[in-house]
């Protein structure tokens, strides 16, 4: 967890160092959050192919979101941003589907349960950023 926190943080730090104008502070905050969750789920996955196909899932959608020239996609982004909500809602709801054990007081999952409040942060702020 550690390691995927790090990692967002020199995203973010390193496109806020590249990028001078164009984004603003609650999109940087989206592709930290977009990072961190990819970045977990493509090291969980390193056993578990749904893992790292979910991770590659949200790095094709932090990609289509903000790395395509912004000004061929500015119309499309509320759309864009509606299947990034869709495609977390469903990441949430089948991580309690898959890992029912993640409830139970006794075998608390950790590191799923970090990963889906930082999801719920993200589609927080996808929702203020539309």
């Amino acid at each position: 967890m550690i390691l995927s926190i790090i990692v967002a943080i020199g995203v973010v730090y390193v496109l806020r160092s590249q990028i001078k104008d164009g984004l603003r502070s609650l999109q940087y905050g989206v592709i930290g959050l977009v990072t961190f969750t990819a970045f977990v789920h493509l090291i969980s996955g390193a056993n578990d192919y749904i893992l790292f196909l979910n991770g590659m899932g949200y790095m094709a959608l932090l990609l289509v979101l903000y790395f395509v020239p912004l000004a061929e996609l500015a119309r499309y982004r509320p759309w864009l941003y509606g299947a990034l909500i869709a495609y977390t809602v469903v990441t949430i709801v089948l991580y309690f589907e898959v890992h029912p054990w993640g409830l139970q007081v006794r075998s608390l999952d950790m590191l799923g349960w970090v990963t889906k409040g930082v999801e719920v942060i993200l589609i927080g702020a996808l929702l203020l950023d539309l």
